[in-house]
């Protein structure tokens, strides 16, 4: 792709970044039933648990982030360190897919392409946030962004439009065609794709590229409150 940033734009998008992974932590932490027994989790892990080994992901993630941060702050060549960044990124996109998948009762959740939806997110939001950062620089990365948005597309109409077997998996797609969920899902691929691909393949100029990518954004939040929240309604009587 031939893509260069400058270093501000490097540390401005590792910041980013870190601060999301920082809110990610909170939360995982703060959704265990004994939020101070963290520590213990992590010194006596249960290795078969994906909330186990998504703490160990973030924090190892977290870490390499810092330290690249740290790197161009001091001067230090670390770019060494990115090549396993590479790898922790990728788990730390899709580990949650893992994590809902042990939850064997929400039937939408065993999908074998939920960790797909995850990936594309994750890239989808960290194309936008270097777009925003350094519109003027990446310019490049607009195309990824158009094929970031079409592929997540087909990933939904998969979703949505495919027939399912599970009775429990139909009635949560019900919830997002016609159902509680029908505003939030259509908002998400409305505003948060087909939208935002119009304004970008129109080439209107940087600011509409930008407030294309906000949308995106607001898409993809959209999206993963009814992909959590849809299956937890569905009764499991």
């Amino acid at each position: 792709m031939g893509l260069t940033l400058s270093e501000k734009v490097q540390i401005e998008a590792l910041s980013t970044s870190l601060f999301f992974m920082i809110i990610t932590a909170f939360l995982l932490i703060a959704d265990l039933d004994r939020p101070d027994r963290f520590l213990y989790v992590l010194l006596r892990p249960n290795w078969t648990s994906w909330l186990v080994r998504g703490a160990y992901i973030i924090t190892a993630f977290s870490g390499t982030v810092a330290l690249l941060i740290i790197g161009y702050w001091i001067g230090w060549d670390l770019s060494w360190i990115k090549i396993p960044g590479f790898f922790l990124a990728f788990l730390s996109a899709v580990y949650t897919a893992f994590l809902f998948n042990q939850a064997k009762a929400r039937d939408h959740w065993q999908s074998p392409l939920l960790w797909m939806h995850m990936l594309i997110h994750s890239l989808m939001a960290g194309t936008v946030i270097i777009l925003i950062l350094g519109s003027s620089e990446v310019q490049q990365l607009i195309g990824l962004l158009i094929g970031l948005i079409s592929l997540n597309l087909i990933l939904l109409m998969i979703d949505i439009l495919v027939p399912h077997r599970s009775i429990d998996n139909r009635k949560t797609i019900f919830m997002m065609k016609r159902g509680y969920f029908f505003l939030w899902s259509t908002a998400g691929i409305l505003i948060g794709n087909l939208l935002p691909l119009l304004m970008i393949v129109g080439d209107y100029g940087t600011p509409i590229t930008i407030l294309a990518g906000l949308f995106v954004l607001l898409g993809i939040f959209l999206t993963e409150y009814v992909r959590v929240y849809a299956p937890q309604i569905v009764s499991l009587s």
